[in-house]
Order: C-alpha cells, then structure tokens, then sequence
C-alpha cells in the first residue's frame, strides 16, 4: 500500500488533463488505508459486532469515511481538544448502554443476531481513516438531528458533489497540484446509497447517545427548543453564492462555527452563543458544558461534565425572532437534490422534527386537547382523579359480572356508586369506553404533576407544542383551548352537581366573579314541584329589589336545606322569562334526576310555568315586576336580571363557561355525579366532537401496546403532521374496540378479570402499521399490508414479529400480536419493512445422496438426527418498494419495503428459503398423546399402535415419506447447551416450513411429530 502511494507522489504531474485520467484509473484506492484508532475509542471498536466492525475497518463504510475526510479535510479546521473529548464520551455511553441493555439471548441466537448493539459504526470508521474523519461523523450527526432521512441524504449529495466540483476546478487551474488525496477522493464517485447508510448510522447512534445521557439532554433541549433562532444560511461576505452551492456555504460555514467554538470550550474558553449553528452542534454532540442563559431573568445551569473545563462556560444570548411560535433551532435550505426534477425549499426544526418517549407523547396529545395555560394544570389535576374513580367503578363492575362480594375503593366513598353500578346507562362498554377516552392523557399527566422539575418543564413545552400545533392532528375543532370536554359548560355543571346548595354556590361564585349587584339579579331554583328564590349575595344587609335600604331577613327563610330564601317584597310579584331561544341553547340535554321525579304537571316545560300566573282568574297585582334569563339552567337553578324598563350600563359578557378551579373543588367534595359525568364526556367526543374522541381512542389502544411491549421505544415528532382520522389503519382500529367489553365479560365470568381495559393484545398487523406511523410520520399504509411483515428496522431500533423468534412448538409462538423491540438495525437509511419474497425456494433432494434416506422407524429416542450444523440467515435479495406512493417522486424512500431471504444452511450449505408467517398461518396442532390411549401399562406410541417414522437429516425431510413423521431435532450430547437449544428451535422451525402440510404435535418429550400424506411433487 505504501509502494503505491509512493509511486504516486514520485509521478511528475506533466499535464493536468493526463494526471486526471491517471487518477482516475489507479489500480490502487487510497480509501483502503486503515489507521490505527485512537486510544479513547479503543472500548468502542471492541463493543461494535463482529459484521460493523468488518465494515467499518475494512469494507463499505470505511472507504466511505476516508473518502469523506480526504475530500473535506482542506475545508474544515482541526479541532484536536473536541475529537479527544468526543471520542472519550463515544466510549463512555457504548460501555454504558452495553451494560443497561442486554437482548434477551433467543434474538441473539437467532438470524437476526448479527444485526443486534449499538450501532456506532460511522465513528469507528472514521477513528480507523486518520482521526480528522471524526469530523465527518459530527457533520453527519448535525444534520440528522434536524433532518429527515432522506433531506439529510440529500444535502450530503449536494455537499459531496459541490466539493468534488470546485477540487476539480482548482486542478485544473494548477491550484492544488500538491493534494494528490483531494484529487483522488474528487476522481471517485460516492453514490447516494453509501451516503444513506452514513446517515442511517448517525442517526442510530444519535438515538443511542440520548438515551445515555437522559437528564442532560433534556436540560439542554429545554433551553434550546424555548428559543428560536435560525441557522445561518450563509456567510455575510459570501452574497454571491449561487442557488446551488447555497446548502453548501450553509453546512459548511455552521459546521465550522460548531466544530471551533466546542473546542475552545472544551478547552477552557468562554465563549457566547448567538446563533443557532452552534446550538444544534451543542445539542448534537453530547459535550455539556455549564451554561449561562440571557432573558428576562438571567439562568445558570451546572452540568458539571468532567471533559469540559471548568472555564469552559456558554453564555446564550439568543436575540428573539420575530415568529409566532418557538420552534427551537431552525433551518431552511434548499434541497436541489432532494427530488428528480426542481429544487425543494424546506426547513426544519430540533422542536418539530425530534424524538420522544410515549409519555412525551401523551403530554403534546394534553395540550393539543387542553390548551397549555394556567387552567390545564388544573384540568390534568381532574383527568387524573376521574381516571381514578372510574378505574376503581371499572374493578367493581368487573368484580360485579364475576359475582365477587362489592369491594369499593376508598376514593369512591363519597359517590352513590351502588346506583351507578346498577345504572343501564353505565354499561360496561360504556364505561370501557370513557377509560380509553381518558387513558391517551395519563402518562402526559404523570409528566406535568411530577415532582422533577425538568420533566414538568418538558410536559409544559410538549403542551404549548400540542396547542400550537396538535389540534388539528388530534382532530380538535373547538373554538377554545380551554374548554374542558363540555364539564366547564355552566348549565351541564349545574345538571352533574347532587345538591342545591352546591348549585347556588356556583352561581354565587359567577355572579362573584362578574361583580354583579344583588339589587338587579336574583337566583330562582327549584325545590320539589316549586321554584323559588334567593339572594346572589349570603350577606345579611343587602340593598332591596325596590332600591331602599332594609334587612333582607323580612323576605327570608331557612325552610329549603338550610338556604335563605327570598320572597317577594308586599305589592309585587315576581315573574321570571326565559326566550325559547335561550332555553334550547342553555339547557342541557341530560336531565338531572331532581326533575324527573315529579308527576307530569311539574314535568312540563318549565316556560309554561314562568307565564302560568298571566292565566290566573285572579287579576294580576298592581305591579309585575318581570324578571329575564342571565345565565344557568332554569329548570334546576338559575341567575335572573330585573327588568327596569331601562337600558343598563354595558358591562362584561357574562360567559357560559365556568372556572376549571370550581370542577375540581365539586369533585374533590364528592358533589358532582359520577354517572352524569360520563355521560357528559361520552357526549362530547361522540357528538360535539366526534373526530377528537375517535383520535383518541385510537391513540389510546396504541399508547397503551408501547407502554406494555414497547417500554423503551421513542416517536418521531412527525407523527402530528398528518391528522390521525386520515390514518388509514386507525379508523378500522377503533370499531375493533367495541368488540372488548364482551371479551372483558368472558374473562371474568371464567374468574380471569382483566387488569386493563384492553383485554386483548393488538394484532401483530395493527401492531406493525402503528410503529410504521410512529417511526415514519406521515407515512401510513393499510393494515392489510402488514400481514407479511417480518420486522421493522428504524434508527437503532429493531421491532421483530415475536413469532420468528420462538420454537414452533413454543405456546408463545402462537400468538401472533407480539413485537419484540431491541437495539439494532439492518443498516439501511429510512424505515424498513422486511418482508419475504413471494414465492421462496427450496433445494431439491439430491438423488446421489439416497444413502441418507433411511425413514426408520422411530424408536422413542429423540436424539440421533444430524442437525447440528443447521443454521439461519438473513440476506437481502435487492428488491426496494416504496412503502407508500405519496413520496415516490423523491430520489429517496422515507419508509419502504426490503425483501428478505431467511435461509437455512447445514454445514454451510444452502438448503432453501423460508417464508415463515405464511407457514406459521398454515399450521395445523395436533394431540398425539399415548396417555390418552386405552392402554394404561405402556404409555407409547408403539403400544398405543400408532405408527412414527423417524426423521433423522434434511435429506429425509427433502424426500419426506407419507404418514406420522418424528423430527429427532435433539442434538447429541458433544454439542454445548447453548448449541444444543439454539439448534433445537431452529432445526423444528425450519422443518416446519419445509413440508407442504403443516400438521405438527408432540409428545411428552417434545419431539416434533410431522404428518405428511403425500410426497411433494
């Protein structure tokens, strides 16, 4: 290698044109040349898998970064002091993260193994291409923290393109005739696939290093996300620039600016942020600093990173942007790259194209129904009890079908739940279905009430997120941000609440709270078949309706529960109206009980008994005073102004909407009934709005499969670009969940109560098209199309159909709704969706080897075949489809289709292909116990005259005979456990697959029994 590189420095460079042509056809790559790694990544390079380390060193990626750092290498400055740092804290999170996540040991022994760990390949290859590479993989990371996939791709074309371009151009011009390397790295083409892996590893290695450092991530998030600043687009002294190297002179110069200023921190130095390329290098390359935070109230954040010195502080002084919202670090780029024809204005943000946990999720799904102000705090403070008490109502329920003694929790004490309980209106699937209306808020919740002040603060801003930008995607229409699912609607407050003097109360606070004079309004309620009246005001002077000074304790009684009533004063009589207009608008549509005691007199409409004195015998008083509608509910309690004949100063509307404060004191108090309650909320997101309460129902199943298989799996922010009723599997979703009260019936009538209110698990295609949209965003398919998915493969994250993963005999193996998550990806850019070829292919028997073809009859040892040099791989045949059209016109695909081979060898050879879902759908189980034969002496198959053929090699299951097969799959005692149990599965999985008919059992020593009646043809 030395030789050559010698001979090319010893050519004299007689004439531009020629050295080019040379260039371009030497025999020799210089990308071949491997350095050694630095010592602080030396842990690294040793965690990395056997098949990245390959290509990190030796293969794709390693040509690719000394490609890369030759090609930029004159562009960028040295940074010596950041590249030691980084490289230590590389090493510091792979030791860690390999010690917090161990993949259970049946992935690691299966063909998905060699894809499993930590994917830090783009830093060992650079670390092993001379260490100034390093500063390709902190480029890489930059634009993955703030780019799609196939944006990021893109710009890396346009940059890769623009700099093989002008290093052509200075050799022409003479310019460069000594960089004989630059030229090298210009003459070779690196095509865009190359690149899309690069990005694919930095980005995997991003969502790795995030999770190592958690709460200082999120601190620096915090700080960074509440601001908005852009990333320069270019240089003030480079105006000239053209369309096409605009990205160019973006990247580089903010790329620069990051690389120099985290060195100097690092190194000690002081220095003060003012724009937003330096930022995303901050918030890019996990170096934490202390910073100092410029605002109205100057804050300090200690971080206390032991690879920083302690000079080494940040000042943020962030001058504020004149956008409407905060969206973090900005940047805007135009994309020529991007599609086959035109160039793509796009920009992207670190707040709107992050990743977050599920609870984070639920926090924006918060604020996109809430609203983010002060009253939302409260609000959550009332979701919570309300999931409570109805999650307590759902346990007795349950408890009630299963014909258990009623067990009620202490919460619901204050609450008639035994009439509840009995209520046909709360029927279970009622009941299920206000939980699963609730349920998609709790985790936000959780994040909002905690006592850790950094995960209030994220649950705060993921809400001002949602509101800004989540109503549509949840499909809320409302008008207002703080309306509370129709709870904080007066008169439908006033029908929930159990007493009157809880009615009068809230009416009072409203009068309170609009400063209104007892001498204009009263309150008039109903007590039995009656309505009368009280004072706005409980004090005991007040100013008469006539406008004099007198005590009100000549018109008062305490006769109705302890309230003061008002009668009216000698001379007049009171009448009060209320426009049928008003009564439709401010009566609720669900009736308290309170009024449906009564016979059908009082049962009338209550405008009928307002004008009954008009049609008396009696003639009328002298004075009528009369009396109009303010606000409330006038068949339960109601605010009413005197009418003067005389028009009133203006004052403030009075709105019908009652304080959130209020809701969460009447139900601390036990005021409030629960039945209506739910009622309420059922109505709103069935009726008012429908489309919110079917996104959340959706949401809701989904959230609760990550929270109970997917614990550690994280969402794209993207998800809220498109509205959730246009995804096309979640609308089907949510008719499924209609089907779960009967299954939660079943259950606990046969003593199996289920513990959530999703008693079943989600199919696997459901499963599988919720993570696509998790993971891709605005990419959605039909479930239908999930059936033959074998895995997904996003970032670092690997979600494998559980049943690829477990013995065929396993009962595990028959529930085909389970994804397994682990760390790991199949190295390709975007979302990948694995998926078998159509039709796969299996080796014919060999006829030259029919002296391996015995069919013996089996004799009840299990151990004897030849398996133990069976293997499983995974491969890929190179067929790509786009996973959706929608974004076909692009050079990329954000999420597509990649067909897998899962082959299986013995000794190395290849012995046919596996469709194994398709199998897996075709099987048929089988009892063949000899226990339960007639003879009790002899408990065999023999004695119970049942004919078994052992299968002993994969020549006799290649030539199957007809009949009951036995598949001896237990290997011999030489072969280690771990050989023996890995061997096991695997050799019955493939076995499996390989017959036409999928008829399996077994016996009480777990032999695989096979029936075939007919040879394959």
């Amino acid at each position: 290698m030395s030789f050559s590189v010698q001979n090319i420095i010893g050519t004299p460079l007689h004439a531009v044109a020629e050295s080019n042509i040379a260039l371009a056809h030497l025999n020799l790559d210089f990308s071949l040349v491997k350095y050694e790694a630095p010592a602080e990544l030396q842990l690294l390079g040793k965690q990395l898998s056997k098949s990245r380390r390959q290509s990190a060193e030796d293969g794709s990626f390693h040509i690719l970064a000394r490609r890369l750092g030759v090609l930029f290498d004159d562009v960028l400055p040295d940074v010596p002091v950041l590249l030691e740092a980084y490289g230590t804290r590389a090493s510091q999170i792979v030791q860690e993260m390999t010690q917090k996540t161990e993949n259970r040991k049946v992935i690691v022994d299966g063909f998905f193994g060699s894809h499993l760990g930590i994917d830090s390949t783009t830093i060992w290859a650079s670390a092993t291409s001379g260490k100034s590479a390093l500063r390709m993989h902190l480029l890489a990371c930059m634009l993955a923290r703030i780019w799609s996939p196939q944006e990021a791709t893109a710009i890396w074309a346009e940059l890769v393109s623009h700099r093989q371009t002008v290093i052509k151009n200075q050799a022409q011009s003479g310019e460069i005739v000594d960089n004989y390397l630059a030229r090298l790295a210009a003459a070779h083409e690196i095509d865009r696939a190359s690149l899309g892996s690069w990005d694919a590893s930095a980005r995997a290695w991003l969502q790795v290093a995030d999770q190592a450092r958690p709460i200082q991530q999120i601190q620096i998030n915090l700080i960074v996300n509440n601001l908005s600043v852009a990333v320069k687009s270019q240089s003030s002294s480079n105006h000239a620039s053209t369309p096409k190297s605009r990205s160019y002179d973006s990247v580089i110069l903010n790329l620069n600016r990051a690389l120099t200023t985290l060195d100097k921190l690092i190194g000690g130095e002081h220095y003060q942020i003012t724009d937003g390329g330096i930022l995303l290098g901050l918030v890019s390359w996990h170096i934490y600093p202390d910073l100092v935070v410029l605002g109205p109230t100057t804050q300090e954040i200690h971080q206390e990173d032991i690879l920083v010195k302690e000079s080494g502080i940040v000042t943020i002084s962030i001058t504020p942007q004149a956008r409407p919202r905060t969206d973090g670090v900005y940047w805007s780029l135009p994309l020529a790259s991007l599609r086959y024809y035109g160039v793509v204005h796009r920009e992207r943000s670190t707040m709107r194209d992050s990743r977050i946990s599920v609870a984070q999720l639920q926090a924006l799904i918060l604020g996109a129904s809430l609203g983010a102000d002060d009253a939302a705090f409260t609000a959550a403070k009332i979701l919570k009890s309300l999931w409570k008490l109805f999650s307590n109502l759902y346990e007795a329920k349950l408890g009630q079908i299963a014909d258990q003694p009623l067990d009620l929790s202490p919460a619901l004490a204050g609450f008639e739940v035994v009439a509840l309980l009995k209520d046909g209106r709360q029927s279970l699937r009622r009941l299920m279905k206000l939980l699963q209306l609730i349920f998609p808020f709790q985790g936000g919740i959780d994040l909002l009430l905690a006592e850790n002040d950094s995960e209030k603060k994220t649950a705060m801003q993921l809400m001002r997120y949602g509101t800004n930008y989540g109503k549509s995607w949840i499909g809320n229409t409302g008008s207002s941000a703080s309306t509370f699912f129709g709870l904080e609607n007066l008169s439908s407050l006033l029908c929930m609440i159990k007493n009157r003097e809880a009615r009068i109360k809230v009416l009072r606070a409203q009068c309170k709270q609009y400063r209104l004079s007892s001498s204009e309004y009263v309150i008039r309620f109903r007590s039995g078949s009656e309505y009368v009246y009280t004072s706005i005001d409980a004090e005991s002077r007040r100013t008469s309706h006539g406008g004099t000074k007198r005590k009100w304790d000549e018109y008062e009684n305490l006769d109705v529960d302890g309230i003061h009533l008002l009668k009216s004063p000698p001379g007049e009589i009171w009448t009060c109206l209320a426009p049928p207009e008003a009564s439709s608008r401010h009566v609720s549509q669900y009736f308290n009980p309170d009024i449906q005691d009564n016979d059908s007199d009082n049962d009338s409409n209550a405008q009928d008994d307002f004008f009954a004195q008009f049609v008396d015998d009696n003639p009328l008083p002298s004075q009528s005073v009369i009396f109009n509608f303010a606000f409330g509910d006038p068949r339960l309690a109601a605010v009413y102004k005197r009418n003067t004949g005389q028009l009133s100063p203006q004052t403030q509307p009075i709105s019908d909407a009652v304080s959130i404060d209020m809701i969460e004191d009447l139900l601390a108090k036990s005021l409030l009934q629960l039945d209506l309650v739910a009622e309420y909320i059922l109505h709103h997101f069935t009726v008012t709005q429908s489309s919110h309460g079917r996104s959340l129902l959706a949401l809701g199943r989904v959230v609760d499969y990550y929270m109970s298989h997917l614990p550690y799996a994280t969402v794209a922010m993207g998800v809220i670009k498109g509205p959730v009723h246009s995804w096309n599997w979640a609308q089907a979703l949510v008719k499924e969940l209609d089907s779960l009260s009967p299954l939660a019936k079943q259950q606990a009538r046969e003593g199996n109560t289920p513990a959530t209110i999703y008693p079943s698990s989600l199919s696997r295609e459901y499963a599988f098209a919720a993570i696509l949209q998790f993971e891709a965003g605005e990419i959605n398919v039909d479930v239908a199309k999930m059936a033959d998915v074998l895995a997904i493969s996003s970032g670092n994250s690997l979600f494998i159909a559980e049943q690829l993963l477990h013995d065929p005999m396993s009962p595990k193996s028959l529930h085909s709704g389970a994804v397994s998550h682990v760390m790991g990806n199949v190295g390709k850019p975007g979302v990948t969706l694995l998926v078998s070829p159509p039709e796969v292919e299996i080796r014919e028997h060999d006829i030259e080897r029919w002296q391996f073809v015995n069919h013996n009859p089996f004799d009840g040892n299990s151990a004897g075949g030849m398996f133990d040099g069976t293997s499983i791989h995974l491969s890929f045949t190179g067929w790509e489809g786009p996973a959706s059209l929608e974004s076909a016109n692009s050079r990329g695909m954000e999420a597509y289709y990649v067909e897998t081979a899962v082959s299986v060898n013995d000794r190395g050879e290849w012995l046919g292909d596996l469709d194994i879902l398709k199998g897996l759908r075709d099987l048929e189980m089988v009892v063949l116990d000899p226990a339960d034969s007639k003879c009790t002496h002899d408990p065999t198959f023999a004695a119970a005259g049942v004919k078994l053929i052992s299968i002993d090699c994969w020549e006799e299951i290649l030539d199957p005979p007809s009949g009951l097969l036995v598949l001896r799959s237990a290997s011999s005692t030489q072969a280690t456990p771990d050989r023996r149990r890995k061997c096991q599965w695997m050799v019955r999985l493939a076995a499996i697959m390989f017959l036409p008919t999928k008829r399996i059992a077994k016996n009480m020593n777990r032999d695989i029994i096979l029936s075939h009646n007919k040879k394959r043809t």
